[in-house]
């Protein structure tokens, strides 16, 4: 039996995996194809009557958005980028300048 938690993990989402894949009959595409499933099914079962408890994330990522989404923050044009903040009303003469 695997002595890391990880590896215990695993070995039961692929037991549970198999045993799903032969509960449907066995079909092409093998107990691989059940894995998420079986995950899933054991997360539920790993929670009990805590839902709120986080869910390990898959693929060791967790669910963050990327760091350049950060970056980006107020990159964005908003009115007052385009000139929507005079205050005064500009006279005939500088109206024409700032049409040109």
């Amino acid at each position: 039996m695997p002595d890391k938690p990880d590896d215990q993990r695993a070995a039961k989402v692929q037991a549970r995996a198999r045993r799903l894949w032969e509960e449907a009959g066995s079909p092409p595409g093998g107990p691989q194809a059940y894995e998420s499933l079986a995950d899933d099914l054991i997360s539920i079962e790993e929670t009990g009557d805590n839902p709120t408890r986080p869910v390990r994330p898959r693929g060791g990522d967790p669910d963050v958005e990327p760091l350049l989404s950060l970056e980006n923050q107020g990159e964005f044009p908003t009115l007052t980028d385009q000139g929507e903040d005079n205050t005064t009303p500009l006279r005939l003469g500088d109206r024409k300048k700032a049409l040109e």
